[in-house]
């Protein structure tokens, strides 16, 4: 696992544990998401100024982006 995805791995399995404690409040639930988006922002920006491969950073950046909101999404839908 590369230092890229390690980072973006984290944050996908703070956004889990977090979804557990929020689930039954929509409020929190959508808070949560948005804070969890622009923490994944960040840090894909960071990666990008410290000239991490452009490549990785799509790759795991869109692959982490789409677990988020699919799952996001099939809560706030449930």
């Amino acid at each position: 696992m590369t230092y890229c995805e390690q980072i973006l791995n984290q944050i996908y399995q703070n956004f889990m544990f977090s979804v557990g404690v929020y689930r039954y409040d929509q409020n929190l639930l959508d808070l949560l998401y948005k804070q969890t988006m622009t923490l994944l922002a960040e840090k894909l920006q960071k990666l990008r100024e410290a000239n991490y491969p452009h490549g990785e950073i799509l790759l795991y950046g869109n692959h982490y982006r789409r677990l988020i909101t699919r799952y996001y999404y099939s809560q706030a839908m449930a």
